[in-house]
């Protein structure tokens, strides 16, 4: 009896360190869970909203950081930060954006990659400086945005994959300043409408996982 109970102790040893080994060394993936950041680079995109028109607002640059926890396979929650350009033509001026949003996101995961769809809601601004040197903006916290995006494993820290998000800038909400010789005004339509363009920005980036 005694050397069946030492033989049933090791067979138990045995499998908890080949278990433990094949997730340490790669051969089993590990769960998906632990703190992730992502960092990446894509496309700004105006979008018509009301009264808010594009026809003198190219596409431009934009910059995606998020920083969050993933609590399982199929959720994360993070904190994103997007900040963009959109080319002013004929005679409009550069706009600057940018998006705070914390922003849930809920994963289909697959053999060797992932899908999404995100939700989030927060702080979003534009500004531009006109020919006088004088800085125009607009400001909410009321803000949404909704996104789709996918991902393929590199390893299982190391992640590539695109993020695609629309951002709904409310119309009507918010506060429009104008800042000029040192001095700052806000309120008033000190952007031409009371409606706000909206967004969208696709972006290409790379995700690292922390075990």
């Amino acid at each position: 009896m005694k050397h069946v109970l030492l033989a049933g102790i090791f067979l138990c040893v045995s499998v908890m360190f080949v278990d433990s080994a094949e997730a340490q060394w790669g051969r089993r993936p590990k769960p998906a869970q632990g703190l992730e950041l992502l960092g990446g680079a894509g496309m700004n995109f105006c979008m018509e909203s009301g009264e808010a028109q594009c026809d003198n607002f190219d596409p431009n640059m934009n910059l995606l950081f998020a920083a969050g926890y993933r609590f399982s396979p199929v959720f994360g929650a993070y904190l994103d930060g997007a900040f963009g350009w959109l080319t002013g033509d004929n005679g409009a001026e550069d706009i600057s954006t940018m998006v705070i949003m914390p922003t849930a996101r809920l994963y289909a995961p697959l053999r060797d990659a992932e899908l999404y769809g995100a939700l989030g809601f927060g702080y979003s601004r534009r500004a531009f400086t006109d020919e006088k040197k004088a800085q125009h903006s607009w400001s909410s916290w009321t803000n949404l945005k909704v996104g789709v995006g996918g991902a393929i494993h590199i390893s299982s820290n190391l992640s590539v994959g695109v993020n695609l998000d629309y951002v709904f800038n409310f119309n009507g909400t918010g506060e429009r300043c104008t800042e000029s010789g040192g001095e700052k005004t806000c309120g008033g339509d000190v952007l031409g409408t009371d409606d706000v363009q909206d967004l969208i920005q696709a972006t290409a980036f790379l995700k690292y996982r922390f075990f």
